[in-house]
């Protein structure tokens, strides 16, 4: 993952990462990220859901962020994709929502 000038500028002020390649290296050894993924599975099953994937919260903040309005350019931004017809594959947008969607540019257009 690519990092913005801004990030990086902070996490050099705060003198991250320590000496390391990764801003959160693996617990043991060194040269290897954190393991997220087996972090999040363990947390899972413990949790009692067996059916989800850390990959579901990808689909989860796409799926926030278009319902609360923001575009796709913006929801590609957040979510690191590159073209549009993914966007539209990860915001899973409901017919509640659409009809609201329609209903307010109706009325933004009566205004």
């Amino acid at each position: 993952m690519i990092l913005t000038a801004a990030v990086v500028r902070e996490i050099k002020r705060l003198g991250l990462p320590p000496n390391d390649d990764f801003l959160f290296p693996a617990v043991r050894g060194t040269g290897k990220p954190f393991a997220v993924a087996k972090s999040f599975e363990r947390l899972l099953r413990r949790a009692g859901l067996n059916e989800a994937r850390l990959h579901d919260m990808r689909h989860t903040v796409g799926s926030t962020l278009a319902r609360e309005g923001r575009s796709a350019v913006e929801i590609a931004t957040v979510l690191g994709h590159k073209t549009l017809e993914v966007v539209k594959r990860y915001s899973h947008i409901n017919v509640k929502a659409k009809a609201g969607i329609v209903r307010a540019s109706a009325l933004a257009k009566l205004r």
